[in-house]
């Protein structure tokens, strides 16, 4: 018996599905919360981090831009695909986290050529992935879209506001290798958080299919 699509279980109950339970939004809150945290900082200490690393201030400024440019041009990237793709969004986002993690381990290095490496993977899978996120969330919830995203965003909002104090106090009491380590350990509870969300939708989308 062939196996149901995401996409399949999402078209038979789009008339069925109000609002969706609360603990999947949760989760992928956290999880794009966390994600958020860890990356919110790169645009304040990527400088920092290079010339504490011994680059010239001018390198490490064309480092930011680099991977700022990266970043842009992977979100782009990811809107264009995405339309051409019906599911299996909230499953890129997780395996960019679970990249951008390695970027950040390898900023954490303070090794030149590595942290030019890591920047492109911190800004394009570690930061390119929130458009992708929203558009997965509307996806799972064609009813009730804001609802859904304004939980969400919750999430997103906060981590972004948490996570460059927090990388401040960790870098003012240890490194920048512990404080980018943990950049990149944030970036992988974000993983969790965001498939254990996707699991429950998917989980909760085919109940609701299996009794229509």
């Amino acid at each position: 018996m062939p196996k149901t699509t995401e996409g399949q279980i999402r078209r038979r109950t789009d008339e069925r599905v109000g609002d969706m339970r609360p603990m999947p939004l949760i989760l992928l809150a956290l999880g794009i919360g966390l994600g958020s945290a860890a990356a919110v900082p790169l645009g304040a200490f990527i400088v920092e981090t290079g010339v504490a690393a011994g680059l010239r201030v001018e390198f490490a400024g064309i480092l930011l831009a680099a991977g700022s440019a990266v970043g842009i041009v992977v979100r782009l990237a990811l809107g264009w695909l995405a339309d051409r793709r019906s599911e299996g969004h909230l499953r890129i986002v997780a395996g960019m986290l679970l990249t951008g993690s390695v970027g950040f381990v390898l900023l954490a290095t303070g090794v030149s050529w590595l942290l030019a490496l890591g920047t492109v993977l911190a800004f394009g899978a570690g930061w390119g992935w929130h458009g992708l996120f929203n558009f997965a969330v509307v996806k799972y919830n064609p009813n009730t879209p804001a609802a859904a995203t304004g939980i969400t965003q919750t999430g997103a909002a906060a981590g972004s506001a948490v996570g460059p104090f927090l990388f401040g106090v960790i870098l003012e009491s240890t490194s920048y290798g512990t404080a980018w380590l943990s950049a990149g350990a944030a970036a992988l509870v974000a993983v969790a958080a965001i498939l254990a969300g996707r699991w429950m939708l998917i989980r909760h989308l085919s109940t609701v299919s299996k009794s229509s």
